[in-house]
């Protein structure tokens, strides 16, 4: 992975904790380099959600995006895999009555 794609990453995580933080909830980042670690340790961990791994993409996810046009939330699903559920994290800090 190249500087500019790490540098991307670990801002986008920043950006995650800061968004926690602001709606009072404890959040930090966790190691660095723990993509070399063989153990999933997620990006983030945040009081009340646990580990939390951040992916950002240019354009990678706008079949989701455009599903929320409208909606509250998209739940989603690939065959053999559990449903997984997304809302803007806007959203869910206010259903926490933090924001």
């Amino acid at each position: 992975m190249g500087k500019r794609s790490r540098d991307k990453g670990a801002g986008f995580e920043r950006e995650v904790v800061a968004a926690f933080k602001a709606a009072g909830i404890h959040a930090e980042r966790r190691a660095p380099l723990q993509a070399n670690s063989a153990i999933a340790d997620g990006d983030v961990v945040a009081d009340g959600v646990g580990k939390i791994e951040c992916k950002r993409r240019k354009s990678g996810f706008s079949l989701i995006y455009g599903a929320m046009q409208g909606n509250d939330a998209v739940i989603i699903r690939s065959d053999r895999k559990p449903a997984l559920i997304v809302f803007e994290l806007e959203d869910f800090l206010a259903r926490e009555g933090r924001s």
